[in-house]
């Protein structure tokens, strides 16, 4: 199994009154996996992601990937899955504004093992999520949809084995959210594991979502 969730728990205090934002949740996904866990805002389906990709803590509870529990390791070795295995999309771009489009790119390599080919990789991906010409433009000089495929982009530049995206085509029109989708569909036949997050019934019943599950009050559930 590639990614195994057990009996994760995470709650958050608001107005000093515990919310649980995973309740005893229990998830396995397989490799090559394309899952869409559908949710309306505040279901608990961001902090299910943060927990899966090693960015919260869980209360309770174990994350395994590859059958290794990613809190089990020192600081070092956890930012180490996070750069070289997984591919997160957050919610908002959240680019660096002193970085041009093409810097932005580059950024997760400073993390990681190698740089070779660097630049060459990420013009190849502005090209695919159709941003090419904004190569040399800073994030001010964009639209909230094209800093969006700039984070897209961002985002499969380690070649990540796993991405997990949260409301990936949230601020984009119609016609963008289908080119994004089939550059996902892309990736998955190449191989990578997705887990995206969404509120949007429709993207979840694309014809590529191979599995899709509810989430509610921390809970998930089949649709």
């Amino acid at each position: 199994m590639l990614i195994s969730c057990q009996k994760l728990q995470k709650h958050y205090m608001v107005d000093s009154q515990p919310v649980l934002a995973a309740d005893d949740i229990n998830l396995d996904i397989s490799e090559n996996d394309f899952l869409t866990i559908l949710g309306h805002s505040g279901s608990g389906k961001t902090t299910l992601l943060s927990l899966i990709g090693g960015l919260t803590m869980p209360d309770r509870g174990n994350i395994l990937i590859r059958g290794k529990d990613v809190w089990a390791g020192s600081d070092t070795e956890i930012s180490r899955v996070r750069n070289e295995t997984i591919g997160f999309i957050f919610q908002f771009a959240s680019l660096i504004p002193t970085l041009t489009v093409h810097e932005n790119l580059l950024l997760p390599l400073s993390f990681g093992r190698t740089r070779r080919g660097g630049s060459e990789k990420a013009d190849a991906l502005l090209e695919e999520v159709g941003i090419a010409d904004k190569r040399n433009c800073f994030p001010a000089e964009l639209s909230g949809g094209q800093q969006r495929r700039v984070a897209i982009g961002r985002a499969f530049m380690n070649d990540p084995q796993i991405v997990l995206a949260d409301e990936p085509t949230g601020d984009l029109d119609e016609t963008t959210e289908n080119e994004i989708m089939e550059f996902f569909y892309r990736r998955h036949e190449q191989g990578a594991t997705f887990v995206i997050v969404t509120h949007n019934s429709q993207l979840a019943s694309g014809h590529k979502a191979l599995r899709v599950l509810n989430m509610k009050n921390g809970r998930l559930r089949e649709r």
